[in-house]
């Protein structure tokens, strides 16, 4: 008997696998995905701990990607099995804070390859000012393109996060969210039974919620209230199925 929808079959080659520890985790780009992968390479035994500060995001993403394991790998029989008995998690951000985290570091001017072409495209379509040579799209231009889209051509670094992971057809254990990612971390390796050398990498979330309160203010400040009400409605569903409300720095630019 099939424990998920056909449409949860979508998320499986984002779900990574182990099986020495029994645990499955769905991978959302802009919420530590890197560090996570990190920490994957570590459980596998196939990468020493010593070299975890070592490896590059790059590296992690394409040199090493062949010690990771992803569901779509497996057979129909094995999926179901390890659906029904494995542990489960996925991690969630706020829906305004993950878009700023996706522009930054996919429309700067310092980013090339395919997202530099995304950006050129968006800034050709959506820019008003002819006088502004740039490139490179505004942050209120990425948001014109955002409302302006069909979800279903987003690319992965703003794709609705229901969508990536399908949290509504697969039944996960644990949705944590990425504003208590260190403790959540943490509960899930002594959960799986991780060895002590193999913990998630440190960052101070005192310090990076004081960042980021400050980049959503710069960012979101001159974005005008009727864009910022049509990137909410986007986003509605991430909002709602994650129990999330606007920051106070965007709220008190809009009636949101």
């Amino acid at each position: 008997m099939r424990l998920t929808s056909d449409r949860a079959n979508r998320a499986y080659p984002r779900i990574i696998v182990d099986h020495r520890y029994k645990v499955l985790y769905c991978e959302i780009p802009k919420i530590a995905t890197t560090n996570w992968k990190r920490v994957f390479l570590m459980l596998s035994s196939k990468m020493s701990p010593s070299l975890k500060l070592k490896m590059n995001g790059n590296d992690i993403h394409h040199k090493y990607e062949k010690y990771t394991t992803f569901l779509s790998a497996l057979q129909p029989a094995e999926i179901d099995e390890v659906l029904r008995t494995y542990y489960k998690f996925v991690f969630v951000r706020e829906p305004f804070e993950r878009l700023l985290s996706a522009y930054r570091s996919k429309m700067a001017a310092t980013n090339e390859g395919m997202f530099a072409s995304i950006g050129r495209s968006i800034a050709r379509k959506y820019r008003n000012n002819s006088h502004n040579k740039d490139p490179h799209p505004s942050f209120s231009e990425f948001l014109e393109y955002i409302v302006k889209t069909n979800t279903r051509t987003f690319n992965e670094h703003w794709q609705l996060q229901e969508d990536l992971c399908q949290v509504c057809n697969i039944k996960y254990d644990l949705i944590g969210k990425y504003e208590e990612l260190q403790t959540t971390a943490q509960t899930i390796l002594d959960h799986i039974g991780a060895p002590s050398n193999v913990t998630f990498p440190q960052r101070s979330d005192t310090y990076l919620t004081e960042k980021t309160n400050r980049l959503l203010r710069h960012y979101y400040q001159d974005i005008p209230p009727s864009l910022l009400e049509h990137v909410w409605r986007k986003y509605y569903p991430d909002f709602q199925l994650f129990n999330y409300t606007v920051p106070s720095a965007i709220a008190s630019l809009t009636k949101l």
